[in-house]
């Protein structure tokens, strides 16, 4: 007895309609903002705990190592409101529309059309 062939399965592939969403990046900044100011005065707190407050060795190193961490969390904030500045800089550059001349016609009396295009 011989074993029938089976057909080969065509595979079928869903192209997805959904739009990308380009990211908000207002309402990122002002998470960004706020946390790296809450950051910074968490990390201040720290360190005059550190520095003025307690006499006490323990006490010392961990209000040592918290200001520490929050200062390096501080920093990575910095960074990340630094890297979105520059992100809506670029954005809005590119979104500057400049006029192109359009040809107009000598027979028609109408106003000059304005054509726009993207800058890139």
């Amino acid at each position: 007895m011989v074993a029938k062939k089976r057909a080969k399965k065509r595979e079928i592939k869903k192209i997805s309609s959904r739009k990308l969403k380009t990211p908000k990046t207002r309402s990122n900044i002002s998470v960004v903002v706020k946390n790296l100011f809450l950051f910074i005065i968490l990390s201040g707190i720290s360190y005059l705990l550190y520095a003025y407050f307690f006499k006490n060795p323990f006490l010392i190193s961990l209000f040592y190592i918290t200001s520490m961490i929050f200062g390096f969390m501080a920093v990575g904030f910095l960074i990340a409101f630094l890297i979105l500045i520059a992100i809506r800089f670029v954005t809005r550059k590119n979104l500057i529309m400049k006029p192109v001349s359009a040809k107009r016609k000598k027979s028609s009396k109408r106003k000059k059309e304005i054509k726009y295009t993207l800058v890139e």
